[in-house]
């Protein structure tokens, strides 16, 4: 078959695998309707998409403690940045650390404050 003068280089091989692979899809979704096998059988759905309360408390509280962590080696590495672009480069560059060094100090703060205007209390109380 010739579509304005090119010709498609699909082999039979390939179309024939692609079929395969559709109609495996479709076989695993629709084994997904029987309850059972979605492990949805012993739980009734509410409705709700999202995560519940415990996951989303349990996800700010990691993230805030791999932040202290980040937060606490940053404040380390900038003020050695400083004091490199200090001595060793005359002073030039110094802000970046600076910058750096705000961030970690101060970068908590601000979004948990941003959270608590947001109304995320969650967020702000872990």
């Amino acid at each position: 078959m010739t579509v304005n003068g090119f010709t498609p280089s699909l082999r039979l091989e390939e179309m024939r695998r692609f079929m395969v692979s559709m109609f495996l899809l479709l076989a695993v979704a629709a084994l997904f309707l029987i309850p059972e096998l979605a492990h949805a059988a012993d739980t009734s759905w509410n409705g709700q998409f999202g995560p519940d309360s415990t996951l989303t408390k349990n996800t700010n509280a990691s993230l805030q403690g791999w932040w202290k962590t980040a937060a606490g080696w940053g404040l380390w590495i900038s003020i050695g940045c400083l004091l490199f672009s200090i001595f060793f480069m005359g002073g030039k560059w110094w802000w970046i650390p600076v910058c750096v060094f705000l961030v970690c100090l101060f970068g908590e703060k601000a979004i948990t404050q941003v959270a608590s205007w947001a109304g995320f209390a969650d967020f702000a109380t872990t």
